[in-house]
């Protein structure tokens, strides 16, 4: 899974005192995305959650962490490829699974 507690302690680290990171981007293959996507134009939005099997490929990845009390908090989108052909896409959940790493390219704001 994509969780906070896999990444590097440099980045997790309470010594850095940052206050937001910002995900630029990630690069991996995913072995099954589980994402969501509003159904309308409602605020607040009604979600459906969506599951995708891989193998995908990460097209894109963005989003912020920062902490909410003492936990980090996690806030991805993303878009993967699966057959070289169809894009899927959304708000990116916990049980997103990758298959080594994802490499993300990260903006940390002290």
């Amino acid at each position: 899974e994509i969780l906070p507690s896999d990444w590097s302690s440099d980045v997790c680290s309470s010594d850095l005192k940052w206050q937001e990171v910002y995900i630029l981007n990630g690069l991996g293959s995913l072995r099954l995305a589980e994402t969501e996507h509003p159904l309308g134009l409602d605020l607040p939005p009604v979600c459906e959650p969506f599951t995708v099997d891989g193998p995908l490929e990460i097209a894109s990845l963005v989003g912020t962490v920062r902490f909410e009390g003492e936990s980090p908090f996690v806030h991805l989108h993303g878009s993967f490829v699966k057959n070289s052909k169809e894009v899927y896409g959304g708000a990116v959940n916990r049980g997103t699974t990758a298959y080594r790493g994802v490499e993300m390219f990260l903006m940390i704001v002290q």
